[in-house]
């Protein structure tokens, strides 16, 4: 039942079928598993599917391919809005708020960049209201910093800074 649709995704994972021929289509159905998890009402569902959950969204949100991305913010979308309320406010700012500002301000790998700000904007009413002006300080860097070197630049991350910030507001308000 509910435990085997809980752990379909960590047994896609396992049987490694992310890799190779269709392997990209894989990614994007786990993340409408995850996002269907989330949303479905299962029972039974506690604090370590969500974890496991959030490290197969974290994977796909770095993913280079735009569509992967996309379901992968969905997923969270659902997994913030739904379960995020089984996890320590600890736990959702280290493991998720505080992470994904770190990975849109540093990270050297572009599609990360451009995941993790397009995810910023995904997250819950109650999580971003808590970290508000680190959310925001996090994109508004992003989408206004152009690097130096010509091939660092990534005018892709920039906006999905923008679409970032856009997700914030629209999610908290502008008081």
């Amino acid at each position: 039942g509910a435990a085997r649709v809980v752990g379909l995704v960590p047994a896609i994972e396992k049987a490694r079928l992310y890799r190779g021929k269709g392997g990209e289509v894989m990614r994007a159905s786990a993340c409408t598993v995850i996002e269907s998890v989330a949303r479905g009402g299962l029972p039974g569902v506690i604090n370590k599917d969500v974890a496991r959950m959030m490290e197969s969204v974290d994977d796909n949100l770095k993913h280079p391919t735009t569509d992967i991305q996309r379901a992968a913010v969905s997923a969270l979308r659902g997994l913030a809005e739904e379960r995020f309320e089984l996890m320590s406010d600890k736990w959702q700012h280290t493991k998720v708020l505080d992470k994904y500002c770190k990975a849109v301000r540093s990270d050297p790998n572009p599609a990360a960049r451009r995941g993790f700000a397009l995810a910023l904007g995904a997250l819950g009413k109650g999580l971003l209201g808590r970290h508000l002006q680190e959310a925001l300080d996090a994109l508004s860097q992003a989408a206004t910093t152009v690097q130096e070197a010509a091939d660092e630049r990534d005018p892709e991350s920039r906006r999905n800074a923008v679409l970032g910030l856009v997700g914030v507001v629209e999610t908290v308000g502008l008081g």
